[in-house]
C-alpha cells in the first residue's frame, strides 16, 4: 500500500501508532481507489498467484460472489467495487504493469505475461522478506525476472527514482543439484544472514536455483528449508523450479504457478524480441503453429519455450542478415526450414515432419522446400556464433565418433570430456575438479564435447541457457556449484557439445536441461552414401535371415524405424531371441561405416562378404547350431552364400580366450593400429578369476576388473602403466585384459573405459614408444542371458569385436567332444563316448538329492548311502548295468514326433540352443549341452536308482554273500514287464527337468510304512512267483506246489539261474520281506511277530520244514484269510500273541480262529479285572475301546461265515455258545460302562475292575448283570455325591445302552436273555421301575405299581437310598419295538404275553384304556403290520369301526390296539393308491369297500371315531404330495365320487369346507398381526355357536344386551358383530353353491331380516 501511494505521488495512507507500534489504515475518501489497489493487489499476490488459468478465473468470481455478500450485511465496504470478475483481473495487470514499467528490461526482451508477473511478485516478496516459490515450464522468464529484479535494485544509485528509495537487493545464488545435502543449503543461508549484518539499506536474497532438482538427492536436503522459511531472520529468499515441491515447503511460501503461454502471449513475446515490420506480420502464425506442436508432442516438454524464442530470433538475425545485404527483409521457405529443423529436431522423422507441416501451413508456405542433413544443421550451429549449443542424440556415443570422422570437428578445435560413473566420482570434488577444466576450456575458441556428464549440467545452466554479461567486451557467465558462484569469462566462440543416448534424452534427462539446447540425432546413416545404403540392405536381409532361424522359422515383426526402435527403453524385444548378443538397429549400420572405411579401395561385393564374416565372429554359438539343425550344407551355402558352420566352428575361434589369442596376435586383420589390437570380447561367461595366465601368447598380462575400480583414475592409471610400463622387445606381446560386467559395472562405465583407452593408445601412438604388434588390449564384456539388453556395442575401426562361447580354457567334460564336432552327432553317440564312472561322479549327489524316499532319512542314513554310492562306482558290473540301460532307454524311446529314437536325433543340440533357462544357468553353450547331456543322464541315473534302491535293496549289494544275486536280479527287473512304471518314468526322464523328483518305490503292503529288504530284489521274485497265483489257484490243494514248480522254471528267475531252494539265511530273509509285502502294517505287533505267525501258520501245511521260496507262496496262498485274520486280532490284543503262538502250534487248525476269539476276548477282558491302576486312566480307556472295536469288527466277521457254514463238531458248537453267551457280550458290557461312564466320569481303574469282576461268570444276558450294574451305580454315586445328577445321567446311559445294545440287540440276543431278565426289561417298557430286593432269589425286581403312576416319571431302576436312575424319553418305545418286532420265536411270544399282561394290569390300575401304553402298543402293531407290503386288496383285512370297539374288544385292549393299528395300516395301503402319479381305477375300486367301512357311519357315537379316520387318511396323503394335491384330489373324478367323500360333503362340516376350498376363500385377515377387542370375541362366539347348531338364541341375547350399552358402546359392539359376520359367514360364502347352502344360511339371513333385538334404525 505504500509503495502504490508513493508510485502514484500520494501521501500514504498508513500511519504508525507511536503508543503501540501498531500500524493503523487512515480511510478516507481520497485513499480509497489507492486502498483498494493495495486489497486486490494483496489477494492476487497470495492466493491468485498460485493458481492455474481456470482455477484463476473461478477464484476471481468465488472473490466477487463474496464481496456481494458482504456488502449486503455492511454498506461500509461497498466503496471496495468488486462486482466484476474482469475488472477485477485487469486492476492486478495495470497495477503490475505500473510497477514494473519503472524498471529498465534491456534490449531484446519482451515485457509478456510471464516476466509481467514473475517481476511484480518477486519486487513484493523481496522488499517484504516474504519467500516465494516461482513455479514454471523452463523458458518462462523465472531466471530472467530475477535477474532483471537485480539490476534493478541497486538501492540509492538505481537508475529510476522509483527504486532509489527501496534497498538495493543482493542475490546469493544456491544452485540447486540431485548432489545438494542439507548442510550445504544452511551454509548458504547463514553465509546471506552474515554479510546482511550493518546492511540496513541491502536486502540479501538466497536464490535457490532449480530448487526442484535437490528433490532427487538422496541427502533430502530440502527438509531444512521448513525451519529457515518460517523465519526468514532479516533475509528474503526465492526458490526457482520447474515443477511443484510438496505441499509442506509450498505452504510455507508465496507461490506464483506460471501456467503455459497463451497464443496472444507467445504473440507479444515475439514482438518485443524483434524490430523488423515484416517478420512482425508473421509472428501469430507461429505462435500459433508453436502452441499447438507444444500441446501435441509426444514427449511432454521435449521442446519448449526456448525453442520458440530461438525460432523468432533465428528468424529475426536472418531478416537483419538481408536487410544489410540489401535485399527485401521476407521470410522465405528455405529460412523457415532451416530454422524449424534446427530448433526442432532430435525427434524421430515423423515428428519433424509434423512440425514442418504445421509451421508451413501456418504461414501459407509450400513444404516442397529442400531438407537439410544432420550434418549440415550441425555445421550451421558450429558456425553462427550466438547459436545455442548443441545435443547430438545418439547410440552407443556413435555421435562422437562421427563428429570427427564427418570432419564437422577437428581433434585440435575440440576437447572431449567423458562424466563418470564410479563410485567414488559422485563426490562434490570430482565435480569441482571438473568444473576448473570446463572453465579453462571456456575461454578457448573451441568445442567441448560432453558425454554423460550429468553431475555437471546444473551448474552451467546459465552457460547453457547463453545467460552471458558482458564487460569491457569480454563475455562472462555464471557457473555455480552449490553456494559458490562465479562469474567466469567464456570465449565468443566456445561451443558445448552435449552427447547423449536417444533414449535417455527421451526418458531420463530433465526438460529444462533439454530446452536449453538445438537438439539433433546424429547416426551412422547421416553419413552413409548410396552405396553404403544399398550394402545395408544386402547386409540387413543377411541378417534377417538369421533372425528367422532363431526364431523358429517365424518371420520377424513388421519393420519399424530405426530411430523409433532405439527410442525403446530396451535395446532388443522381450520377444525375440537375437543371434548377437548386444544388438541394436544400429548394429549393421555401424558394420557397414566401419567397412567402408577400412576397405575403401575394394569392392562392394568384397565389402559384403567381409561384412557377413564380421557378423559371424558375433554370433551367439546357439545361433550357429539353430542353423545347423535347421538346415544342410548345401541349403545353408544357397541362403546365405557361404557355410556358416564351417566358418564358425574351423575358421574361427569361439571356444575360449586363450585359443581365440592365437588368432587374434596373427591375423593382422583384426589390428587396429601397427601397435596391436583392440576388441570388445562378448561373452555369458561369468567372471571368474585371472584368465591371462592361460594366454600363451602373452609375454605379460595385466588384468583389471571394472567394477573392482573406485574411480576412473584407477581405470587411466592402469591402461597408462600398460602403455608406459610394456617393456621395448621385439618379439614379446602386452596383453591388458579389462573384464566387465554390465550389471556389476554400468554401460556408462565400459563405454568410459573404452575412450580412455583409446585415448591412452591414440597418445601412445603419436610418441611411438612400444614396438609395432607388441600392444593388445581386450575388454571382456560378462553378459547375463535374459538382461543382455541392457549392453549393446557397435563395430569400430578401432576395436574388433568377436563373441567367445568361454573365457577360461576348455576343460575335458566327461570326454565332451568339440563344440564343433557335437553337431551332427546322433545323441547315443556322444553318450556312448562319455566315462560314465567319471559322469556318474559328477551327477550322482544330483540323482541322490531328486530321490524321494517313502520314509523321513536321517544324516546318518544319507552319509553312508553317498559312500555306498562311491564304492559302487568303482564297481565295473555296477557300471556297466547303468551304462547299457541308459543305452538301451536312448536306443529304444521314439522321438515325439515319431522320426526315429531319442538317441538317433542329430539335431538333440538344437532344443538346448532355445532354452534360455538353461543357457542362462550353464553360462556358456558348451557348458549347457553337457549340462543338458548330464541331466539327461543324471533323470536317467535318478529312475534307475529309485527302481534299484526299492526297499531300501542298494545295500545289499555291498554284502559279498548277496553281491551276485543282486546283480543277477536287479538286471533282470530292468527289463522285466514287472518294471512298468521303470521304463515309463525313463520315458519322462528324457525331457524333463533337472530338479524333476522321482519316487523309490516301496512294494510294502502298507505303502507308508516301508521296509528294508532283506532278500536282494525280494520284489522281483515275489512278483514274477504271484503272477502264476490265478492258473495255480484253479488246481486242488496237493497239486498246487508241483503246478508252481512247473510254471516256474518258464519263468525268467529260473532263466537267469535262480534255484527256489534257498539256505536257511536266505529263506528267512526272503519271508520276512514277503511278510511285509503280503501282510499290513500293524501298530501294535511288529513284523516279526508278523513274520513268526505267517511262518507257523503255514507250516502246518506242511509236514517238513520249509526250503523253497514256492513252498512259502503256494501255502500262503491257501491260508492267507487265516493268516491276515491271525494278525489283525492280535495287533488289537498284543497280550494274547504268546498264547495265540502256542495255539498255531497245537490247535485244531479248522477251529484256530474260534480259539483264538477266545483268546482275545478273555485277554481284552482281563486287562480291566486284573490290570494294574494306571496313571493315566483315560488313555488307557480309549485305547482299550479302540481295540475293542477291531475286535468286534472281526468276531462279526467270523460269527457271520460260522452262520454260512453251520455244520460243525460239539465240540466247536460248545465253543461257539461261549463266545455268544459269554465273552463277546461280556466285552460289549465292558465297553459300554467305558464309553458311557468310566471315560466321561474319569472313574478310576479300581472302580471299573469292581464291576467287571462282580458280573456272572457265565451267561452276561442276566439278571445278575443288571444287579451288578444297580450296585456298581450306587459305588459311583457315592464317590462323588456333589456330581450325583450327572453320575445317574451317565448310569442310565450305560444300563439303557446295555438293555438295547447287547440284551435286545438282536432276535438271537433277545432268545439268549434270561427269562426272568425278559420279564424285567417288558415291565421297564411300561415304565415301571427295577428295584433291589435283597430277599429275591435274582436280588431284584419289579417296582409295586400301587405306588406307580403312569403320569409320573419314574426312572429306569430305584436305588437303596430311593432315589432313581432316570431313563430317556424314548427308551419305552425302543424297548417295546425290540420285544414286539425284533424278537422272534419263543422270545417273542413270552414277550408279547408278558406286555398284554402288563396292558391289562395297567388299565384295570389307570381305570381306562387310553394309556400311553397301549398307545406305544397300537403303533408297534401297525409297524407290524406294515411290515407285509401287500398292495392288493383283497388281501387286506375286513375292518369296521363296530368291529374295533365292541363289548368283547374292549375287554381285551391288546386286541383292540391290534385291531386299530391293522385299520391305519389298510388306510395307509389306501393312501399309496391315491397318491400314485396316475390313479388305478380298478385297484381303486377294489380298495373302497374295504375303506367304506371306517371312513363312514351313520352311529352318532362313532362319528367322533369316524372323523379321526378320515383325518388320518388326508394326513398320509399331505405327507407325501403336499396340501395343494390333496384338496384337489377331494373335488376330482374318482375321489369325489366316492360315498365316505359325498357323505362328509354332505355333513357341512366347516373344517371339511374350509379345507377343500381354501383357494376360494380370501387370505385377508384384519386380525392376522391385531390383537382382537373384547366386543369382537363374544360377537365371534354367538356367530360360531350359530353356525355349529343352527340356533340364533345367542346372536339375540346379544343383539339384546347392545340395546341397554352407551351409544359409544353400542358402536363397538354393533362393529365386532359385523367384523364377526364378515370372517367366518362372509368367508365361507365364497365356497356355497346355489344347490347346496348350509343348514345355517337360511336361519342367519331370516334373523338378520327380521330381528327387532338390533339396535339400528331404518
Amino acid at each position: 500500500l505504500t509503495y502504490c501511494s508513493k508510485l502514484r505521488g500520494v501521501a500514504s495512507p498508513a500511519v504508525r501508532d507511536d503508543k503501540d507500534g501498531a500500524l493503523k489504515v487512515n480511510v478516507t475518501p481520497e485513499m480509497q481507489s489507492h486502498l483498494r489497489s493495495a486489497v486486490i493487489l494483496t489477494l492476487g499476490f497470495c492466493y491468485h498467484a498460485r493458481l492455474d488459468r481456470k482455477q484463476r478465473w473461478g477464484y476471481r468470481t468465488r472473490i466477487c460472489e463474496a464481496w456481494e455478500r458482504m456488502k449486503a450485511k455492511n454498506a461500509a465496504v461497498d466503496w471496495l467495487k468488486l462486482d466484476n470478475a474482469n475488472e477485477f483481473y485487469n486492476m492486478m495487470i495495470e497495477t503490475q504493469l505500473e510497477f514494473v514499467s519503472q524498471m529498465d528490461l534491456g534490449e531484446g526482451i519482451a515485457l509478456n505475461e510471464a516476466l509481467r508477473e514473475n517481476l511484480f511478485m518477486l519486487l513484493v516478496s523481496v522488499m517484504n522478506q516474504i519467500p516465494v516459490l516461482l513455479i514454471g515450464k523452463p523458458g518462462c522468464s523465472k531466471s530472467l525476472a530475477m535477474g532483471v529484479l537485480q539490476n534493478n535494485l541497486n538501492g540509492e544509485v538505481s537508475s529510476r527514482e522509483f527504486f532509489k528509495s527501496m534497498p538495493a537487493v543482493e542475490v546469493f545464488a544456491y544452485q540447486c543439484s540431485p548432489l545438494s545435502t542439507p548442510d550445504a543449503i544452511l551454509a548458504a543461508f547463514n553465509h546471506a544472514r552474515q554479510s546482511n549484518l550493518g546492511h540496513k539499506g541491502t536486502i540479501v536474497c538466497v536464490l535457490l536455483d532449480e530448487v526442484g532438482l535437490a528433490e532427487e538427492s538422496p541427502h533430502l536436503p530440502l527438509k531444512v528449508l521448513h525451519k529457515e522459511l518460517e523465519d526468514l531472520r532479516g533475509i528474503a529468499c526465492v526458490g526457482i523450479s520447474n515443477w511443484a515441491l510438496d505441499a509442506a515447503k509450498m505452504s510455507r511460501c508465496v507461490t506464483l504457478y506460471r501456467p503455459p503461454p497463451t497464443v496472444e502471449d507467445l504473440c507479444v513475446t515475439a514482438e518485443g524480441m524483434v524490430a523488423n515490420s515484416n517478420l512482425k506480420g508473421y509472428l501469430h502464425a507461429l505462435s500459433e503453429a508453436f502452441f499447438e506442436i507444444y500441446k501435441q508432442q509426444r514427449r511432454a516438454d521435449f521442446w519448449g519455450m526456448r525453442e520458440f524464442y530461438s525460432t523468432v530470433r533465428v528468424i529475426n538475425a536472418e531478416l537483419k542478415i538481408r536487410e544489410r545485404a540489401g535485399q527485401e527483409a521476407v521470410l522465405e521457405p528455405k529460412v523457415l526450414m532451416k530454422t524449424v529443423q534446427r530448433n526442432f529436431g532430435g525427434q524421430p522423422e515423423s515428428d519433424l515432419e509434423i512440425c514442418i507441416e504445421e509451421f508451413f501451413e501456418r504461414t501459407g508456405m509450400n513444404t516442397d522446400v529442400t531438407r537439410y542433413t544432420t550434418p549440415e544443421l550441425i555445421q550451421q550451429n558450429l558456425e553462427e556464433p550466438d547459436a545455442r549449443h548443441l545435443m547430438l542424440l545418439t547410440k552407443n556415443n556413435a555421435a562422437l565418433r562421427l563428429l570427427f570422422e564427418g570432419s564437422l570437428l577437428d581433434h585440435g578445435k575440440a576437447e572431449v570430456m567423458f562424466g563418470s560413473t564410479f563410485p567414488n566420482d559422485q563426490s562434490d570434488i570430482f565435480v569441482a575438479m571438473n568444473l576448473q577444466r570446463i572453465k579453462s576450456f571456456m575461454q578457448q575458441p573451441i568445442s567441448l564435447v560432453m558425454v554423460h556428464c550429468d553431475s555437471l549440467y546444473e551448474s552451467l545452466y546459465d552457460l547453457l541457457n547463453q545467460h552471458y554479461m558482458e564487460y569491457a567486451g569480454q563475455r562472462f557467465v555464471r557457473i555455480a556449484h552449490g553456494s559458490k558462484a562465479k562469474q567466469c569469462p567464456v570465449h565468443r566462440l566456445f561451443r558445448v557439445i552435449v552427447v547423449t543416448e536417444i533414449s535417455d534424452a527421451y526418458f531420463r534427462l530433465a526438460p529444462p536441461l533439454l530446452n536449453r539446447f538445438e537438439k539433433q540425432i546424429f547416426l551412422r546413416k547421416d553419413l552413409m552414401t548410396r552405396a553404403d545404403e544399398a550394402l545395408l540392405n544386402k547386409l540387413s536381409k543377411f541378417f534377417e535371415n538369421l533372425n528367422e532361424l532363431m526364431n523358429a522359422g517365424v518371420k520377424t515383426d513388421e519393420e519399424v524405424d530405426a530411430i523409433e526402435e532405439l527410442i525403446s527403453r530396451g535395446t532388443e524385444s522381450s520377444s525375440k531371441n537375437r543371434p548377437i548378443a548386444g544388438y541394436h538397429a544400429e548394429l549393421l549400420s555401424s558394420l557397414v561405416f566401419t567397412l567402408r572405411k577400412q576397405m575403401a579401395s575394394k569392392s562392394s561385393d568384397e565389402i559384403f562378404e567381409e561384412a557377413k564374416k564380421r557378423l559371424v565372429w558375433v554370433l551367439t554359438p546357439e545361433a550357429v547350431c539353430i542353423a545347423a539343425a535347421t538346415l544342410t550344407t548345401q541349403q545353408m551355402k544357397i541362403k546365405f552364400g557361404f557355410d556358416i558352420v564351417q566358418e564358425y566352428f574351423a575358421n574361427q575361434s569361439h571356444s575360449d580366450l586363450p585359443s581365440f589369442a592365437s588368432m587374434f596376435v596373427k591375423d593382422k586383420k583384426f589390428w587396429c593400429d601397427d601397435l596391436g589390437a583392440q576388441s570388445v570380447i562378448l561373452t555369458y561367461s561369468p567372471i571368474r578369476g585371472k584368465v591371462g595366465v592361460e594366454v600363451k601368447e602373452a609375454a605379460s598380462c595385466t588384468e583389471v576388473s571394472l567394477h573392482e575400480l573406485s574411480s576412473s583414475t584407477d581405470i587411466e592409471n592402469s591402461v597408462k602403466q600398460f602403455y608406459e610400463g610394456a617393456p621395448a622387445e621385439a618379439g614379446k606381446r602386452h596383453f591388458l585384459i579389462i573384464h566387465a560386467d554390465p550389471v556389476a559395472a554400468s554401460v556408462r562405465m565400459i563405454e568410459h573405459c573404452r575412450f580412455v583407452c583409446e585415448k591412452m593408445r591414440s597418445d601412445c601412438v603419436k610418441k611411438g614408444s612400444p614396438v609395432n604388434g607388441s600392444m593388445f588390449v581386450v575388454l571382456i564384456v560378462h553378459l547375463q542371458r535374459g538382461v543382455d539388453g541392457k549392453f549393446s556395442f557397435d563395430f569400430d575401426s578401432q576395436w574388433g569385436s568377436a563373441f567367445l562361447d568361454s573365457v577360461e580354457t576348455t576343460v575335458d567334460l566327461n570326454s565332451m567332444p568339440a563344440l564343433g564336432d557335437m553337431l551332427n552327432m546322433p545323441l547315443q553317440t556322444v553318450v556312448e563316448g562319455l566315462e560314465f564312472p567319471k559322469l556318474l561322479q559328477t551327477c550322482f549327489r544330483s540323482a541322490l538329492s531328486r530321490l524321494i524316499y517313502p520314509h523321513a532319512r536321517r544324516p546318518g542314513d544319507l552319509q553312508r548311502q553317498i559312500q555306498l554310492i562311491l564304492g559302487y562306482i568303482e564297481d565295473a558290473d555296477f557300471v556297466r548295468i547303468v551304462r547299457d540301460w541308459t543305452l538301451h532307454v536312448l536306443r529304444t524311446t521314439p522321438q515325439p514326433n515319431g522320426t526315429g529314437t531319442v538317441g538317433e536325433d542329430k539335431n538333440w543340440f538344437a532344443a538346448i540352443a532355445t532354452a534360455a533357462h538353461e543357457l542362462a544357468l550353464a553360462g556358456t553353450f558348451r557348458a549347457a549341452l553337457h549340462g543338458r547331456v548330464v541331466v539327461l543322464v543324471s533323470s536317467l541315473i535318478t529312475a534307475l536308482w529309485a527302481h534299484m534302491d526299492r526297499n531300501a535293496s542298494m545295500e545289499l549289494l555291498a554284502q559279498p554273500a548277496k553281491r551276485e544275486l543282486w546283480l543277477k536280479l536287479s538286471e533282470a527287473s530292468l527289463l522285466s514287464p514287472l518294471s512298468v512304471r521303470l521304463q515309463n518314468e525313463a520315458v519322462s526322464a528324457l525331457s524333463e527337468s533337472s530338479t524333476a523328483q522321482h519316487e523309490v518305490g516301496t512294494d510294502a503292503q502298507t505303502s507308508a510304512r516301508p521296509f528294508s529288504c532283506s532278500f536282494p530284489a525280494s520284489w522281483f521274485v515275489c512278483r514274477s512267483i504271484d503272477q502264476f497265483r490265478s492258473i495255480i489257484e484253479q488246481k486242488p490243494g496237493q497239486e498246487q506246489l508241483s503246478a508252481l514248480t512247473a510254471q516256474y522254471q518258464l519263468s525268467k528267475l529260473a532263466e537267469i539261474g535262480i534255484n527256489p531252494v534257498l539256505g536257511s539265511d536266505l529263506l528267512e530273509g526272503y519271508m520276512m520281506d514277503f511278510t511285509a509285502m503280503h501282510l499290513d502294517w500293524t501298530e501294535r505287533i511288529g513284523r516279526d511277530i508278523q513274520y513268526r505267525i505267517l511262518k507257523k501258520t503255514i507250516q502246518r501245511l506242511h509236514p517238513t520244514p520249509i526250503a523253497s521260496i514256492l513252498e512259502v507262496h503256494a501255502l500262503f496262498w491257501r491260508l492267507e484269510k487265516q493268516i491276515a485274520f491271525s494278525v489283525n486280532l492280535l495287533n488289537a490284543v498284543p497280550g494274547a500273541v504268546s498264547g495265540a503262538e502256542k495255539l498255531i502250534d497245537e490247535s485244531d487248525i479248522d477251529m484256530l480262529n474260534l480259539d483264538l476269539l477266545l483268546l482275545v476276548h478273555e485277554t481284552l477282558a482281563n486287562e480291566l479285572t486284573s490290570g494294574a491302576a494306571s496313571s493315566e486312566a483315560q488313555g488307557f480307556y480309549r485305547d482299550w475301546l479302540i481295540r475293542k472295536n477291531v475286535v468286534q469288527g472281526l468276531t462279526k466277521d467270523f460269527l457271520i461265515s460260522v452262520k454260512d457254514n453251520a455244520n460243525g463238531s460239539p465240540e466247536a458248537k460248545q465253543k461257539l455258545t461261549k463266545l455268544k453267551s459269554n465273552t463277546e457280550p461280556r466285552i460289549e458290557t465292558l465297553a459300554l460302562l467305558l464309553q458311557h461312564v468310566a471315560y466321561p466320569l474319569h472313574l478310576p481303574e479300581p472302580l471299573v475292575k469292581s464291576l467287571a469282576l462282580d458280573l456272572p461268570k457265565d451267561k452276561i444276558r442276566h439278571s445278575g448283570t443288571l444287579k451288578a450294574m444297580l450296585k456298581f451305580t450306587e459305588a459311583v454315586v457315592a464317590a462323588d455325591k456333589s456330581d450325583r445328577e450327572h453320575r445317574l445321567q451317565a448310569s442310565s446311559a450305560f444300563i439303557e445302552s446295555w438293555i438295547l445294545d447287547v440284551c435286545l440287540r438282536d432276535a438271537e440276543a433277545t432268545s439268549d436273555l434270561e427269562e426272568a431278565s425278559l420279564r424285567l426289561v417288558c415291565n421297564i417298557s411300561a415304565g415301571l421301575p427295577v428295584v433291589i430286593q435283597p430277599n429275591s432269589l435274582q436280588g431284584i425286581g419289579r417296582g409295586d405299581m400301587d405306588k406307580w403312576a403312569e403320569t409320573q416319571d419314574v426312572g429306569i431302576a430305584q436305588l437303596s437310598d430311593g432315589s432313581y436312575i432316570p431313563r430317556s424319553s424314548c427308551l419305552n418305545l425302543a424297548l417295546m419295538r425290540k420285544l414286539i418286532i425284533v424278537s422272534t420265536g419263543e422270545a417273542k411270544e413270552k414277550a408279547t404275553k408278558y406286555v398284554e399282561d402288563l396292558l391289562k394290569d395297567i388299565a384295570k390300575h389307570e381305570k381306562h384304556n387310553d394309556t400311553t401304553f397301549s398307545t406305544r402298543f397300537a403303533i408297534l402293531c401297525e409297524e407290524e403290520e406294515g411290515i407285509e407290503n401287500d398292495q392288493d386288496p383283497e388281501t387286506w383285512p375286513d375292518m369296521t369301526l363296530e368291529m374295533m370297539f365292541s363289548p368283547e374288544t374292549k375287554a381285551d385292549p391288546a386286541k383292540m390296539l391290534q385291531r386299530v393299528g391293522q385299520s391305519r395300516q389298510v388306510l395307509s395301503k389306501y393312501a399309496t393308491i391315491l397318491y400314485a402319479e396316475q390313479i388305478d381305477v380298478d385297484l381303486h375300486a377294489r380298495a373302497v369297500p374295504k375303506v367304506e367301512a371306517l371312513l363312514q357311519t351313520s352311529k352318532p357315537e362313532f362319528q367322533s371315531v369316524c372323523r379321526s379316520m378320515r383325518l388320518y387318511l388326508l394326513k398320509c396323503l399331505e405327507r407325501v404330495r403336499g396340501l395343494s394335491f390333496v384338496r384337489g384330489l377331494l373335488v376330482q373324478p374318482v375321489l369325489d365320487e366316492t360315498s365316505w367323500v359325498k357323505n362328509w360333503r354332505e355333513m357341512h362340516d366347516i373344517d371339511f369346507e374350509k379345507f377343500i376350498g381354501a383357494a376360494l376363500v380370501p387370505r385377508w385377515n384384519p386380525f392376522s398381526n391385531e390383537e382382537a377387542t373384547k366386543e369382537y370375541t363374544a360377537a365371534m362366539q354367538a356367530v360360531l355357536e350359530m353356525m355349529t347348531s343352527t340356533s340364533t338364541e345367542k346372536l339375540s341375547k346379544l343383539a339384546k344386551d347392545m340395546q341397554g350399552m352407551p351409544d359409544n358402546n353400542k358402536r363397538k359392539a354393533l362393529g365386532g358383530l359385523f367384523l364377526a359376520l364378515a370372517q367366518e359367514p362372509g368367508l365361507l360364502a365364497a365356497l356355497e353353491e346355489a344347490d347346496r347352502r348350509p343348514p345355517w344360511r337360511a336361519k342367519l339371513n331370516e334373523w338378520l331380516e327380521k330381528s327387532t333385538d338390533l339396535p339400528v334404525s331404518d
